[in-house]
């Protein structure tokens, strides 16, 4: 794909002229209900991502911020800006994002990974090693727990523990 290319110009241009043609809305034929279209979403959101990936995270940021003005309680568009933030390196606002998340919807596994990659960001160890142990249990085959993990067993091989003792001496043997 552009995107494995690293042509992130040509397909957010790619990915735009696609969204041009889904509307927000859809009718369905021989029905008077008009319904949002989530295809127009999906696109949105992959042009949004794109953007990203291209290293262009302002311009992602702002597009998923008016997504999420337009639907603050939409969990894709929610996770997706708090990946940003943590992207632009802004540790904090993405921790209170994904910390909200989990608070609404305690079952979804992709925040508990997303708050506890936060926490290793933050240099909270020992918050994110008591996230991350359990994810380890639950869900062991689960390939972005196992990054997880891997991540915090990187940092738990460069700590280094030394343990000391001192005694008085009186200078002589």
């Amino acid at each position: 794909t552009l995107v494995d290319l690293e042509q992130f110009d040509a397909a957010t241009a790619l990915i735009d002229s696609m969204s041009q043609n889904f509307s927000a809305y859809r009718q369905r034929p021989k029905n008077s209900t008009i319904r949002p279209d989530d295809y127009k979403l999906e696109v949105d959101s992959k042009t949004f991502y794109a953007r990203a990936y291209g290293d262009n995270l302002a311009a992602a940021e702002q597009h998923f911020q008016a997504l999420n003005n337009v639907g603050p309680m939409n969990n894709d568009v929610r996770m997706a800006l708090g990946e940003i933030w943590r992207w632009r390196s802004w540790p904090e606002r993405a921790e209170q994002r994904f910390a909200e998340i989990n608070r609404d919807y305690p079952d979804l596994l992709q925040p508990k990974i997303n708050l506890a990659n936060t926490r290793l960001d933050l240099h909270d160890w020992r918050v994110a090693e008591s996230e991350i142990k359990p994810l380890v249990k639950d869900y062991p085959e689960n390939a972005s727990v196992q990054a997880l993990d891997r991540r915090c067993l990187l940092h738990n091989e460069r700590q280094l523990t030394i343990d000391s003792s001192g005694n008085k001496s009186s200078g002589t043997t």
